[in-house]
């Protein structure tokens, strides 16, 4: 397990900074001119909005895949560079596409899936995430999926980056499929912890059955408008707590014409909780 350099960091994702960036570059396995969705307006640089992430005092960053605008070499190296003197530290990159349970096209997907680590790795990355599978759970998909996680692990490994999954997406559908996942793979890839995929009046005791696997977070805050839903925040943030969780907070939520705003709110709240003791 990578332990970050600071307990309770709280870092940001691009994804909360995506109203500002708006950029989604090309590339899907085995379609390079395909995208994963339609861009948006852009209103400042991947380079500026770290920039002011930094200045707003976010040293921690997850970078999503599709950020990237041109991803050569020569790119990757301009972005570490831009990374390493601004001060910020690239915990993950987000790998948001690849099906690695991919009935007919697996290899191809896995293939996919290996570029964007050994980029990760170009950028100085200490883990990436990987997507657990599109496929329903049965006997042949998680058999696919967990051949293709013991691959991708020691890719990574001999690249200096760690491999996690996250609860997200059919296969990882609910603790039991991703404690049993987690368990055959006996270490081999942890977890990002996202509050916001698993819904439902079970939604914090399926969270709270595999918040002891949690690596990394991403700390997603909900909003009805401009208001954030506190209460499942404090909510998902005490259930880490209450494990013992001493890794990093990401930030990945926030309405688009007040991003600077409900971050900071959204981190005073991690702060705030986690300040608090036991009575």
């Amino acid at each position: 397990m990578i332990t970050p350099r600071n307990p309770h960091l709280t870092g940001v994702s691009t994804w909360a900074l995506h109203p500002l960036i708006g950029h989604v570059e090309p590339g899907r396995p085995g379609t390079p001119d395909a995208l994963i969705f339609q861009p948006s307006p852009r209103i400042m640089s991947l380079e500026d909005a770290i920039t002011v992430a930094a200045e707003h005092g976010y040293t921690m960053l997850e970078l999503c895949h599709f950020h990237i605008y041109n991803p050569t070499d020569d790119r990757l190296e301009q972005l570490r560079q831009h990374l390493e003197k601004t001060g910020v530290r690239l915990w993950s990159l987000l790998i948001d596409d690849g099906d690695i349970t991919h009935e007919t096209d697996n290899a191809t997907h896995v293939a996919w899936v290996t570029m964007w680590i050994d980029r990760a790795s170009r950028l100085g990355a200490d883990t990436v995430r990987v997507i657990g599978g599109h496929a329903a759970p049965d006997t042949a998909s998680r058999a696919r999926c967990r051949a293709a996680f013991k691959t991708l692990s020691m890719e990574a490994f001999v690249r200096g980056v760690r491999v996690r999954t996250e609860n997200w997406f059919p296969l990882l559908c609910n603790p039991t499929e991703l404690n049993d996942c987690m368990r055959a793979l006996q270490g081999a890839i942890g977890l990002t912890f996202d509050f916001g995929n698993w819904g439902g009046d079970d939604k914090y005791a399926n969270l709270a059955a595999i918040a002891h696997h949690a690596e990394g977070c991403h700390a997603k805050c909900s909003y009805d408008g401009p208001n954030p839903d506190e209460a499942d925040f404090e909510a998902c943030i005490r259930l880490l707590k209450d494990v013992g969780y001493q890794g990093p907070f990401t930030l990945v939520h926030a309405p688009g014409e007040s991003v600077w705003d409900a971050l900071a709110y959204q981190r005073a709240v991690i702060e705030r909780v986690y300040s608090e003791t036991a009575d």
